[in-house]
């Protein structure tokens, strides 16, 4: 098996522009849709040179028409330019006061602890690496309500882990079926922090709720009550990555809960959501060796949950050798009294979902050609509603 990853794997990380990228793209546009506006506007007037006209002329009708619609453009590539800017700029900030002392940590620390005693006895691990089609599909769908989720079983804890840059595996996670299951529990990215939040943060950073910056208060955002299913067939989620998602919920949906913690208790925050888990969704589509917080994750997982109650994530352009050598790592690492331990033999999920869409886009004589990724809900509810919540653990807070 390869150590390092082939060049595919990290393409998914690219297929979206990120707040920089948008923001220098769209102010380069917005500068050349004002020139075309003014040299529309100037060009029947003195100030255009002769030479520089067509020949025949131009009706003055049609660079009226030219100058409107390219100064709509203008207008249109401005306000993003701008709404791009004003993310990043907060980006930023966030992580700039990460690095003072009073704000240390805003951003998870991402060096991985010491390994823990290993397990006396680590089973051989197999792959279950099924296409999603080839799962048996979901009995019949109903609508989510307070009890009982879209297959009519009790709601479920989702723990959904990935890495941050990823902006467009979060966004098709989202779109994906798996809220149709039950709760998803995140953890928020700097990126994430909206420019209303920002504002609130630099008032009065002591008093600022949104982040979470210790353990007893991360225990209390936990222990609040569920909010009930939303009946939405239509709307968004906010607060979960750099960009809001647009998501469509025919039977319903269970509003993700979403926390922004200091850096300082970011491994204590994962394994207290560990605590909770029915299901534990660790997306390493785009994970690459530099992302020691999601190898982190890996490890954690594999202490803590059975791992029958994991499915792991990857999209279909990742290195599936390089993320079975990354989990196969951490299982031959695997730390003492890990409910995976023992005799016999264990069977890991890795499931590839969404799909890539070809759009083609013409401007003028040029055809440009990029693509989008698209979540496929069928592949994530038929890969959630595998899990059967009975076997869950007894010790559940669901069930107390």
């Amino acid at each position: 098996m390869s150590k390092n990853p082939r060049r595919r794997q990290g393409r998914v990380l690219v297929l979206e522009p990120k707040r920089p990228a948008a923001t220098i793209a769209y102010s380069m546009v917005s500068v050349f849709a004002v020139a075309v506006c003014a040299s529309a506007l100037l060009y029947h007037t003195a100030v255009w040179p002769a030479q520089w006209q067509f020949p025949g002329g131009i009706p003055s009708r049609t660079t009226s028409i030219v100058a409107v619609v390219a100064s709509c453009l203008a207008v249109l590539w401005l306000a993003a330019a701008i709404i791009n800017g004003r993310r990043w700029h907060i980006a930023r900030a966030v992580q700039r006061l990460s690095e003072d002392a009073y704000h240390a940590g805003v951003l998870p620390d991402t060096r991985v602890s010491r390994l823990r005693p290993r397990a006396g006895l680590i089973p051989a691990l197999g792959w279950d690496d099924r296409r999603p089609w080839k799962v048996p599909r979901p009995p019949r769908l109903r609508r989510v309500t307070a009890t009982h989720n879209a297959v009519g079983r009790r709601p479920l804890s989702i723990i959904y882990l990935r890495t941050f840059e990823n902006q467009p595996r979060a966004r098709t996670f989202l779109q994906g079926a798996w809220r149709e299951f039950g709760y998803v529990y995140l953890l928020r990215s700097a990126a994430s922090v909206t420019p209303a939040e920002y504002r609130q943060f630099k008032r009065s950073p002591g008093s600022f709720t949104g982040l979470i910056r210790s353990e007893e208060q991360f225990a209390a955002e936990l222990a609040r009550p569920l909010p009930g299913p939303s009946h939405q067939r239509w709307h968004v989620v906010k607060n979960v990555g750099p960009q809001t998602v647009w998501v469509r919920d025919w039977y319903g949906s269970y509003p993700p809960r979403t926390f922004l913690c200091h850096g300082r208790i970011w491994k204590p925050s994962v394994d207290m959501l560990l605590d909770r888990a029915d299901l534990v969704v660790l997306d390493l589509s785009g994970m690459m060796p530099s992302n020691a917080g999601t190898r982190y994750e890996i490890q954690r997982v594999i202490d803590r949950i059975p791992i029958d109650r994991v499915v792991f994530l990857a999209d279909r352009r990742s290195d599936r050798d390089y993320l079975h050598t990354e989990i196969g790592r951490a299982w031959s690492q695997m730390a003492s009294g890990s409910p995976n331990s023992g005799a016999g033999r264990r069977v890991a999920r890795l499931a590839v979902t969404d799909s890539y869409r070809q759009i083609q886009q013409q401007q003028g004589e040029s055809t440009y050609i990029y693509y989008r990724l698209v979540a496929r809900r069928w592949q994530s509810r038929r890969l959630a509603a595998e899990l059967d919540p009975e076997r869950a653990s007894p010790h559940h807070p669901s069930r107390r």
